[in-house]
Order: structure tokens, then sequence, then C-alpha cells
């Protein structure tokens, strides 16, 4: 599914993009697919850098008390 975002945004070319997914991404694959995601980001923002980090749902006054890997670009 990342893939077809990726799509998405290199149509629309938006100035910022924000994405996250469980924190199991990050040891999925010996995290290979975590520097996929963030090379692919770091592209589609022609030279921006993308950030990769984790938070907890709470932090935004939202209900949940799962942790959450965030990506922006």
């Amino acid at each position: 599914m990342f893939w077809e975002f990726k799509r998405v945004v290199d149509l629309l070319k938006p100035t910022h993009v924000l994405i996250e997914n469980v924190t199991g991404l990050k040891s999925m694959d010996n995290g290979s697919f975590l520097v996929a995601i963030s090379e692919a980001l770091n592209q589609a923002g022609e030279g921006t850098a993308s950030s990769i980090g984790s938070s907890t749902r709470p932090d935004f006054g939202v209900p949940q008390t799962r942790e959450r890997s965030s990506f922006s670009s």
C-alpha cells in the first residue's frame, strides 16, 4: 500500500507528507522496509529530508495507548 501512496505523492507533489504505521515496521525485514520508505520519501520531496520517529496518540489528545511510527517529509 505504501508504494501506491508514493505514486500519488509523486503525482500531486505536496509540500509536506506525513504517514504513520505500527512500530513493528521498524523491525520488518531487519529494518530494510523502513529504509526503503525513508529513501522513497526523500526522493518524493526532491531533496528534502525525511524524518522517522515514534509517538503515542495521547501525546496528541487521541484516546489510544499504542505506540506508532511516524514518517514525515
